[in-house]
């Protein structure tokens, strides 16, 4: 991974909301490959959090080898690019945490593709109310439209004809 350091100031000052930066990196071509990997590694620590708890709180040999194999599994964009199958999508989401936006990635073999979209926590009580609808076998036609709309429509829009398969890397309420 290539690592960024960036003055706070070129970001809207010190305590700019870490998804508002990630939001400026997906969308500019040149910087897509970092927020990439910004966002992996954030989900590689999350799951080292869950799994093994606070990090330093235990120092046992085999919680810090499970923990750095772990941190070490974030991947790059190109790598990822490499094994996806042929036919196949990858839209990552992330951010999206108050009034910041979502970034979404679109990742094909080929092609990789940053957007932006509404906050993710603006979309919680259409997705709460459409599982709902769904769990309980009601029609969850006008709920999941407006779902698939904010979270799908855009993704879907500039894809290759020849992919025939989505994986969705979610976040939060997606």
């Amino acid at each position: 991974m290539r690592r960024v350091v960036m003055p706070a100031e070129s970001w809207g000052g010190a305590a700019s909301n870490v998804d508002q930066v990630l939001a400026g990196l997906v969308q500019s071509r040149a910087w897509l490959p970092t927020a990439f990997a910004v966002t992996e590694r954030t989900r590689a620590r999350a799951l080292a959090k869950g799994s093994f708890g606070v990090v330093g709180a235990d120092t046992t040999p085999g919680v810090l080898a499970a923990r750095r194999r772990v941190q070490a599994s974030a991947t790059s964009l190109p790598l990822v690019q490499q094994t996806l199958r042929p036919g196949t999508a990858l839209l990552v989401y992330a951010g999206g945490v108050g009034l910041a936006p979502t970034s979404l990635m679109v990742i094909t073999r080929t092609t990789a593709r940053g957007l932006t979209l509404a906050p993710l926590d603006s979309l919680g009580r259409d997705i709460v109310r459409w599982l709902a609808l769904l769990e309980s076998g009601e029609a969850a036609v006008g709920a999941g439209k407006r779902v698939a709309a904010a979270v799908l429509s855009t993704a879907l829009r500039g894809l290759p004809r020849e992919i025939t398969r989505i994986v969705v890397v979610p976040q939060g309420p997606v």
